[in-house]
């Protein structure tokens, strides 16, 4: 069976919580703010909040959940993310391990989950992107605008995220 696209993110997220939508949502409520979701340890998270702080072009910084906390709020909406979006990957050692449609069984009570903007998205994060040069992405089937970090992470956050 078919699953129509989605008209509204509301629509989206009901399909997703019923299992009924688990592919990338690039290219589908462009009018909406979409954004990209990373989870560190709790140890890594001021470290990880000042990075996006300082490369807000590269990483905007959208929404922060507290440690253990899995629903996160942006913009009147709040989701638990563990469960509300289509596909996660989960990474481990810099090895991708799995890709769940749910993170249950791998949340942490340490877990801070950050909402970044993304760069195929509405205002504010999505126009300013629109002028950037774009590059082919090797895992869709089209063209993604990205950016290039002029800042280093500082050691202490690999340190975290080598773990």
């Amino acid at each position: 069976m078919t699953v129509p696209v989605p008209a509204h993110p509301r629509d989206l997220r009901r399909l997703v919580a019923a299992g009924e939508w688990t592919a990338p949502t690039a290219g589908i409520l462009d009018d909406y703010q979409q954004a990209n979701l990373l989870v560190v340890p709790s140890a890594a998270a001021d470290d990880f909040a000042e990075y996006c702080r300082r490369n807000p072009e590269v990483c905007p910084l959208l929404a922060r959940t507290a440690p253990g906390n899995p629903e996160l709020t942006y913009d009147n909406c709040t989701v638990d993310i563990r469960t509300m979006l289509p596909r996660y990957r989960v990474w481990q050692h810099d090895t991708l391990v799995a890709e769940p449609t749910d993170l249950i069984a791998y949340w942490r009570d340490d877990a801070v989950a950050f909402a970044l903007g993304c760069s195929h998205t509405s205002p504010p994060y999505g126009a300013h992107m629109l002028a950037k040069p774009m590059r082919r992405s090797a895992s869709m089937s089209g063209w993604i605008r990205l950016r290039v970090a002029s800042i280093q992470p500082a050691r202490r956050l690999w340190r975290h995220w080598r773990y």
